[in-house]
């Protein structure tokens, strides 16, 4: 069995904007960090892939991801 994870996100960055000469416009900005985490599991051997996409990667989420695992192989 393999085990692999991932994050993936998106970062914002402010854009250029047109505006008259003299004018200083206002453009609105969003600086924000956006993740998504991966937790993938492959069993060849069974023939078997589970995979699970959390918001945030820690132990309630990985405990979920191992039962999930599990259930997968047993089932």
């Amino acid at each position: 069995m393999a085990q692999d994870e991932g994050r993936f996100g998106r970062i914002s960055t402010p854009q250029r904007c047109w505006s008259p000469k003299g004018v200083r416009p206002t453009a609105p900005r969003q600086i924000g960090r956006e993740y998504v985490s991966v937790s993938r599991a492959v069993a060849p051997s069974l023939r078997r892939m589970t995979a699970l996409i959390v918001p945030q990667t820690n132990t309630a989420m990985m405990n979920l991801f191992l039962s999930q695992v599990v259930c997968s192989i047993t089932s």
